[in-house]
Formats: structure tokens, sequence, C-alpha cells
């Protein structure tokens, strides 16, 4: 725990190869934290910096992928972890979106639409897991339009766009 509350204060201030080493270490003592290796995917994310850059797509991905395998048991549990594991596949999924817009830029168009639906499918999952997060609806009906599936992102907008409406 303490590793875990050092990496994550340490990435709040920016100060991003130290989170990363000790979130590292955290992960290695602990392999089934998936909290730890949320945060560990959010680094390799989002760690960049005024003094440091350590985005990593492939190792976010890994991460996110981790931090999945191992809530996986308590997602039937309680409703927190519904919560988070709707983070985590959200995450993972928006991985999954910038590794397929890294393949496209490549001119690699096959591994980027493979990319593409596994950053659907990830993101279906977070759908599920918290129905009522308005950017995950909207990220779901943007990876739908992209694979050219524009009626069932369309559902997803005028659903959205009724729960907005019901709000007022």
């Amino acid at each position: 725990r303490e590793l875990h509350r050092r990496a994550s204060t340490n990435f709040e201030k920016g100060y991003y190869e130290e989170a990363l080493e000790d979130c590292l270490q955290a992960v290695e003592k602990e392999k089934t934290d998936y909290i730890s290796w949320y945060l560990l995917g959010n680094i390799y994310l989002y760690g960049a910096g005024k003094f440091s850059n350590v985005i990593n797509l492939d190792k976010a991905e890994e991460a996110f992928i981790n931090a999945s395998k191992y809530i996986d048991a308590d997602l039937t549990v309680n409703s927190e972890a519904n919560e988070l594991g709707s983070q985590i596949y959200f995450c993972l999924a928006q991985t999954r979106y910038f590794l397929s817009n890294d393949f496209f830029v490549e001119g690699n168009e096959d591994s980027a639409d493979k990319k593409l639906e596994q950053a659907e499918q990830s993101n279906r999952t977070a759908v599920r897991l918290g129905p009522s997060n308005n950017e995950i609806q909207y990220a779901q009906a943007k990876y739908l339009h992209l694979l050219n599936k524009d009626d069932e992102a369309l559902k997803i907008l005028d659903k959205i766009i009724d729960n907005d409406k019901n709000i007022a």
C-alpha cells in the first residue's frame, strides 16, 4: 500500500518517472493488486510532463489488461468494483484507440482496424459496468461510428440525449 500511495502522490504531482518506479515495485510485490495495475496503466497512458515522458501505449495496454483480469472476480461482489472496472475498461479502450491511430498513421490499416475493434469491445464492457456514464457512452458511439456501425452509434446518442432531457 505504501508503494501505491507514493506512486499515486508522485503521479498527481507530475513526477512520472518516480511514480512509475514505485508502481512497478507495487505490482511486483502484489501481482493481483488491480488498483496498482490501473495506476500503472494511467502512468503509461498519461505520463508526460515538463521533466519526463514515460508514455508507452503497449505497456499501458498490458497494465489495463492485468487490472481487468484481477478485478474480474470482484465485479459480481460489489458496485464499487463495477465502477472501477468500468473505468479500467474505458482506459483500456482509450489505449487501444490510440494504438489503432498509431497503426493507421504507419499505414497498417488491418492492424488499425483490429485494434479499433478491440477498443470497441473493451468500451462495450465499460458501458455494461457503468451504464450511466455519458463519457463512456459517447466513446462507444465514436468507436461504432469509426467501425461504420452508424445505426448502433445513433441509438446510443439518442439514448444519451433523451437521458439529458429528462434530467432538466
